[in-house]
């Protein structure tokens, strides 16, 4: 139950701070996400960091990223600040 619960909060947070990063957005980037939407791209919210291994020493990681998948074919956009990590 209290796992649950903890989930819950998780989710109810990620959405706020999602509602939050839509506020700073520019008139553009509102635009092409409304576009989106058109194109059955639906928002994801159980994602709080996506990792990208470009290779084995080096990866780049969104951390609070807005994540939209294709309802059509799987595909997922990745919307987020992107920082180069290395692997040592």
């Amino acid at each position: 139950m209290s796992l649950q619960k903890n989930n819950q909060k998780i989710l109810e947070n990620l959405e706020n701070e999602n509602a939050e990063n839509e506020q700073k957005m520019s008139r553009g980037e509102k635009r092409t996400r409304k576009a989106l939407e058109n194109f059955s791209y639906d928002k994801q919210f159980q994602f709080y960091k996506v990792i990208f291994q470009k290779s084995i020493n080096s990866m780049f990681v969104v951390f609070k990223p807005t994540v939209y998948k294709n309802s059509r074919n799987g595909s997922f956009l990745i919307f987020g600040e992107a920082i180069n990590e290395r692997n040592s």
